[in-house]
């Protein structure tokens, strides 16, 4: 019975902050169409998505958004143009895990599992903040879905890292999903070093239906998680964090990711997708990982220095008719990775 009443409240909460949409409420959006960049030697692409991959009833007509885009990779692989690496977020459906199989990608790696455990409370703000959670908030229902992470993938996935928030680090709604941090080491073709890639998705602002103060708290404790990941990752052959970072129009969260992520190695920004304020989405130009760069973002491609961006970032997600397939843009950049010794490629400073 206590199970029952449990699942009741969280179907509840979930309807109460995710707004049902479907395909055909989806605004129009005049992006232009995936386009096969030049091809280039040594080069791949690779793209960050938030699929909006959530199950009926909490949202509808996601599976035939999910197949829709399973649809549209194939299309570009046939083309012989579709990215390498494809890394989602929000890959909760079994329709969202499927489009990296249905679309042809041979390697998948999946972030952390539900029944994931991450660190518990061990300071005394942590502390203090576990004992503020709210259950009608969400925050003590414990976890209901896994980290809705995955990276598909042409190259052969060497290895994988999966690492779960703290256990205590979330904030409202988003506690019922065990969000973390995916990493894995590709075996690109003609290098003998492996490329490695980091997927993640940070905590929600106003979606989290909590304050700004907590849910500012939990980013920040996820924030540091991120950081000692891709701090203890070797990046000799070059290192690509993806995600949707939830930054938003919140100073307070792009100084902080950049201070403790993207300022110690002098990460660059590659892609991303950028919040105008009014739901809009829109494709934000290349620059340096600074704090007001990285304000209004949500999805993001930085890299290190030791790989480089060639080409156009690329958007990716509309239907033909013009409707979108998620509440996101799929962002897309293509790299070029030095060889052992290569001189990086001359280009202007971004």
């Amino acid at each position: 019975m206590k199970k029952l009443f449990l699942g009741a409240a969280l179907l509840t909460a979930a309807i109460s902050f995710v707004v049902t949409t479907s395909l055909a409420d989806a605004p129009e959006k005049n992006f232009p169409l995936d386009k096969c960049p030049a091809e280039a030697s040594h080069s791949l692409s690779i793209r960050s998505y938030n699929v909006k991959g959530l199950p009926w009833p909490i949202a509808s007509d996601r599976d035939a958004a999910a197949e829709n885009i399973a649809s549209q990779l194939a299309d570009l692989r046939r083309a012989g143009c579709q990215p390498h690496v494809v890394a989602v977020q929000e890959a909760f459906s079994s329709a969202a895990k499927n489009i990296g199989q249905n679309s042809g990608y041979r390697y998948v790696a999946w972030g952390p599992r539900q029944s994931d455990l991450g660190a518990p409370a061990t300071r005394k703000e942590d502390r203090r903040f576990v004992s503020d959670a709210r259950f009608l908030k969400g925050e003590t229902l414990g976890k209901y879905a896994d980290s809705g992470l995955a990276i598909f993938s042409d190259f052969p996935i060497l290895r994988v890292t999966r690492v779960p928030f703290p256990s205590f680090a979330c904030a409202g709604y988003d506690c019922l999903a065990n969000k973390g941090v995916l990493a894995v080491a590709l075996d690109v073709p003609g290098h003998e070093r492996p490329l490695v890639v980091i997927n993640t998705h940070l905590n929600s602002r106003k979606a989290a239906r909590v304050s700004g103060q907590r849910s500012l708290f939990a980013f920040k404790r996820q924030v540091d998680t991120l950081a000692q990941v891709v701090g203890g990752l070797p990046r000799s052959a070059g290192l690509i964090v993806a995600g949707d970072f939830n930054v938003g129009r919140a100073l307070n969260r792009s100084s902080y990711l950049r201070d403790h992520v993207f300022a110690p190695d002098h990460f660059l920004v590659a892609a991303s997708e950028e919040d105008d304020g009014n739901g809009e989405r829109r494709l934000g130009n290349p620059a340096p990982a600074s704090a007001p760069t990285l304000l209004r973002t949500k999805s993001l491609l930085v890299f290190s220095p030791q790989i480089d961006p060639i080409g156009e970032p690329r958007l990716f997600g509309q239907m033909g008719n013009g409707r979108m397939l998620s509440d996101h843009i799929g962002i897309t950049r293509q790299f070029l990775i030095r060889r052992s010794g290569e001189a990086p490629v001359l280009r202007d400073p971004l």
